[in-house]
């Protein structure tokens, strides 16, 4: 089925979770494809998830180094549109691309899982699409 994402085979928790009346909460890391999130507390819902997330990460296409590296945003996923909004929790917070030694600062971006891309805005809400294809072979 194409766009389908099969939650238990693509996305995982490593850490705990906490089932109550009022919901299902965990702590640890979300992994979800190429991409690491780790946190405090994450709010599970039906297919989406909240969360301040300490340390997001995604390697680049070849798996061998950090293609996008943040801390501190806050998070909202969605397992059907297959999409990471993320919003500084600071106002502007850095982002790191290390395959390029290049960093920036930003207030929101979006990773677009099957686009394999992230579009970055800073504070004038101006866009720029980042694709996927960042490598330790080709830095430039």
């Amino acid at each position: 089925m194409p766009g389908y994402f099969d939650v238990q085979r693509e996305a995982a928790l490593a850490g705990s979770l906490n089932l109550t009346p009022a919901g299902l909460t965990g702590q640890g890391t979300v992994k979800i494809r190429d991409a690491e999130m780790e946190a405090f507390l994450f709010e599970f819902k039906r297919r989406v998830f909240d969360a301040t997330v300490d340390i997001f990460r995604i390697k680049s296409v070849n798996l061998s180094a950090l293609s996008i590296s943040t801390r501190n945003y806050l998070t909202h996923f969605d397992f059907d549109k297959l999409k990471g909004e993320f919003k500084s929790s600071r106002g502007i917070s850095r982002v790191d691309f290390p395959v390029n030694q290049y960093a920036c600062s930003m207030d929101r971006f979006d990773w677009l899982v099957e686009k394999r891309s992230i579009r970055l805005y800073n504070e004038r809400n101006q866009q720029v699409e980042i694709a996927d294809t960042l490598s330790a072979d080709d830095p430039g």
